[in-house]
């Protein structure tokens, strides 16, 4: 099947869309709009020089596969997480500061790439990705890793290299995820340990 694209040619090939070019705004609302109906499966945006992503992202409910690697997306619309059916994110090489609080939505999620964007926290709601087998948050700018991420009982590969984290400690850390979802567990009873002698 073939999509015209303004002057552009736009090939789709059984499940995959594939982008070849840089993409204005304009162009990314055109082609959501011409495959959110279609058996569009996997979507690769990366290094498109893209800075924004529209609303109606959310639309492509369908997807198991977006890349948006390698642009410049300072802030994921809130309407990703109606995305119920991705499996694969990959959002590495971007600008983005946070990541939406509703993230735990993606139930299906099993791999989230966020290494090397300027990430300062991970909201508690990731610790809902109850699927999520691969996770990459390294070189951000990550001081803490949240309590809620032990709830990621089927985690299988984990990294957090060169962030500025001191919670857990860096020994920690390098011991492996068993080690840092130990420190975790542990701390969160002598909080809770605390709480109820306050009281």
């Amino acid at each position: 099947m073939r999509f015209a694209l303004g002057r552009k040619t736009l090939l789709y090939f059984c499940e995959w869309i594939r982008i070849v070019f840089f993409m204005e705004d304009y162009e990314i609302k055109y082609l959501i709009k011409r495959i959110k109906n279609t058996e569009c499966k996997h979507l690769d945006l990366s290094n498109k020089d893209i800075t924004e992503l529209p609303e109606e992202i959310g639309e492509l409910t369908e997807l198991e596969t977006l890349d948006l690697s390698f642009n410049h997306i300072s802030k994921l619309p809130e309407s990703i997480v109606n995305m119920v059916n991705l499996k694969e994110l990959f959002l590495m090489r971007n600008s983005l500061t946070k990541l939406p609080e509703n993230i735990g939505k993606l139930q299906n999620l099993k791999s989230l790439d966020v290494s090397f964007n300027p990430l300062k926290m991970l909201p508690p709601e990731i610790g809902e990705l109850s699927d999520l087998q691969t996770f990459d948050a390294s070189f951000c700018l990550l001081h803490a890793i949240p309590p809620e991420m032990v709830n990621l009982q089927k985690i299988s590969r984990i990294h957090f290299d060169e962030n500025p984290i001191d919670c857990p400690p860096l020994k920690v850390i390098r011991r492996g995820w068993n080690a840092i979802k130990y420190f975790l567990t542990e701390r969160g009873k002598e909080s809770t340990t605390t709480v109820v002698s306050i009281q």
